[in-house]
């Protein structure tokens, strides 16, 4: 089956080493159980007034992934390339005209999900992430299945114009009846990031916010007893925005983050998403390589990716 609207991406251009799981991502999706899917936009990024350069995400992503990470966890012993990775391209925006690309992006991940694969999505904009969960809330609808979610973000997104901070309003509201506002929560919310009508909007919803005060163990504790109670959901998705991390260590990214996750926290988080046998859908958003330091970022979203799989791989 076609992956509509895609460009498909040659992997061994990159010329990845032995050993690196990057070597072993395939291009059709036969035995696979993950489809990696490229956003090359920014357009709703620009629409927000961040940082352009987002739209150079995916590419930016697979050159690190070629340079940096074994097949082999250590940590588990667990072989990751038999997971098998398919690299189902990138989506192909429609230029400045945000809602085309919205259409591409949800036909795009509903064709992944007919395949049966876990669409992992790398951006990119964080508006994307709203047509990826939109295609996989139609399809709960049709079985008549609730959705809850998990947004790991210091910013809520939930403004009412159209741009890359619109995402978890335009699931929630579109996607009455599927989407429970109970089993969404936002986690590592900036003290500082939003306006008091925004947090109101999504606690009067039932919502959960888990808002960073700065003590990484007291979020990791916190983030774990979420989890707990959203095992019992028939279906999550998980959305990873890199803003999430402190600006030392991703400066690379649409909004930078004076206070933000370190990467032992994040790889930790990652890991716990992937184990969830609920999981329907994940996704790293907002990759900006043009703000990017000696390519950092990027290593640092792959090695999120590798915990993010890894958990996967560990699921019973």
């Amino acid at each position: 089956m076609v992956v509509p609207h895609t460009t498909a991406f040659d992997w061994s251009s990159l010329h990845p080493a032995e050993g690196r799981l990057a070597r072993s991502i395939r291009s059709s999706p036969e035995g696979c159980r993950i489809a990696l899917l490229g956003l090359p936009d920014d357009t709703g990024v620009s629409l927000n007034g961040g940082r352009a350069g987002a739209r150079q995400g995916p590419r930016a992503f697979r050159e690190a992934m070629a340079r940096y990470g074994t097949a082999h966890d250590a940590v588990s012993g667990r072989d990751l390339a038999a997971l098998g990775l398919f690299d189902a391209g990138d989506v192909e925006p429609a230029g400045d005209e945000i809602h085309r690309t919205h259409i591409r992006v949800s036909e795009a991940v509903d064709a992944i999900l007919q395949m049966g694969l876990l669409p992992v999505c790398i951006g990119g904009g964080h508006d994307l992430t709203f047509p990826g969960v939109a295609a996989l809330t139609r399809r709960l609808r049709e079985r008549n299945e609730k959705l809850g979610g998990l947004n790991i973000d210091p910013h809520l997104d939930v403004r009412e114009r159209v741009g890359s901070g619109m995402s978890f309003r335009r699931i929630i509201e579109d996607g009455q009846g599927v989407v429970e506002p109970r089993t969404f929560a936002t986690v590592g919310v900036g003290a500082f990031s939003n306006e008091l009508r925004h947090i109101e909007w999504l606690r009067d919803r039932g919502s959960s916010l888990l808002i960073f005060d700065g003590d990484q163990h007291q979020l990791l504790e916190r983030f774990l007893d979420l989890l707990e109670q959203m095992s019992s959901a028939s279906n999550l998705f998980a959305s990873f925005d890199l803003d999430v991390l402190d600006a030392s260590v991703a400066p690379g990214v649409s909004a930078l983050n004076p206070m933000g996750l370190t990467p032992v926290t994040a790889s930790l988080l990652c890991r716990s998403l992937g184990r969830l046998n609920n999981l329907r859908y994940f996704d790293l958003m907002e990759l900006s390589p043009p703000h990017d330091v000696q390519g950092r970022t990027a290593r640092l979203a792959v090695h999120l990716l590798l915990h993010f799989l890894a958990g996967v791989a560990e699921r019973s």
